[in-house]
C-alpha cells in the first residue's frame, strides 16, 4: 500500500475471543477515544467488549507486518434486517491512510463471505468526509442529529 512515498504492509487478522484480553488491553485507549468521539453514548467498551466475546461482533486487529506493531483496531458485525449487512460497529486507531485500503479489501471480502450485499458504518462527520474523499465508493446515507 501507498502512503505518501512510504509504503506499508499492514496484516488485518481477527481476534479468536480467546486472545481477546491481549489485542484489547493493547487497544483500549484507542478503544475508548473511538466510543468517545463515536457512538460511546450508544455502547461502551465492556459492552462491545462481551459481544465480541459472545460472537456477535467480530474484533479485526490492524498490525503493521513487518514490525507487528498494533496500528488499529476494527468492530464489525452482520446485521440481517431485509438484506445481510457487513456493519463497522468501531474504527479505533491512528494514521489510517496507511491501512484504510487494505481494510477496505477486507471487508469486501468478508461482505462476500457472509453474503451480505452492503458494507455500512455510522461514523463522525470527519470520518464520513474522509471515507467520501477516498472514492472508493462510500457515499453517506443518513445523518444522526443530536438535540441537548
Amino acid at each position: 500500500m501507498v502512503c505518501g512515498a512510504r509504503y506499508l504492509a499492514v496484516l488485518i487478522s481477527h481476534v479468536l475471543p480467546e486472545q481477546l484480553d491481549l489485542v484489547w488491553n493493547e487497544l483500549e485507549p484507542q478503544i475508548i477515544r473511538g466510543l468517545t468521539h463515536g457512538q460511546g453514548d450508544e455502547c461502551y467498551p465492556e459492552l462491545m467488549k462481551a459481544q465480541i466475546l459472545n460472537e456477535r461482533m467480530q474484533l479485526w486487529a490492524i498490525q503493521d507486518e513487518e514490525q507487528r506493531e498494533l496500528r488499529a483496531g476494527v468492530v464489525v458485525s452482520v446485521r440481517d434486517s431485509k438484506t445481510r449487512k457487513v456493519w463497522v460497529e468501531l474504527l479505533a486507531g491512528e494514521n489510517i491512510d496507511e491501512w484504510a485500503s487494505d481494510l477496505e479489501d477486507t471487508l469486501r471480502t468478508f461482505k462476500e463471505r457472509v453474503g451480505a450485499s452492503t458494507i455500512e458504518a455510522s461514523c463522525r462527520l470527519g470520518l464520513a468526509k474522509y471515507l467520501q474523499s477516498r472514492g472508493t465508493g462510500w457515499k453517506r446515507k443518513a445523518i444522526v442529529m443530536e438535540l441537548t
